[in-house]
């Protein structure tokens, strides 16, 4: 896992824009994509990960887009979340449309729950 952490720092904002820009390619980029989550403040976890990971009955990806982890870990839109146990992918804003197109297309899921802290 350190080879990748250590390919992620250097390579991971090419990645992220990678799955913007390269629309032939962008379902084979996106599981290499990392993110911090509400459950993984301290380690990055791909979309994969954050799937299996999920509750048997949820059918939802929920996110935060913000500036930081720290923002995003204090908003009140997680008080509800963090309640009944659902993890939350915190997404900066340079990725936030990078995730949604890569949710909505790549795990084809009804609806992204999405929420904005500045």
């Amino acid at each position: 896992m350190q080879d990748y952490e250590k390919f992620w720092e250097n390579f991971g904002k090419h990645l992220k824009l990678g799955c913007i820009e390269d629309r032939e390619n962008h379902k084979r980029l996106a599981p290499l994509l990392r993110f911090f989550s509400s459950q993984s403040e301290e380690e990055l976890i791909g979309l994969d990960e954050y799937v299996e990971n999920m509750k048997p009955d949820q059918k939802d990806i929920y996110y935060i887009a913000s500036d930081s982890v720290t923002s995003a870990k204090n908003t009140p839109f997680l008080e509800k979340l963090a309640e009944k146990d659902l993890e939350v992918i915190f997404v900066f804003l340079l990725v936030f449309i990078t995730l949604y197109l890569l949710i909505t297309y790549f795990y084809q899921l009804i609806r992204v729950l999405v929420f904005f802290v500045m």
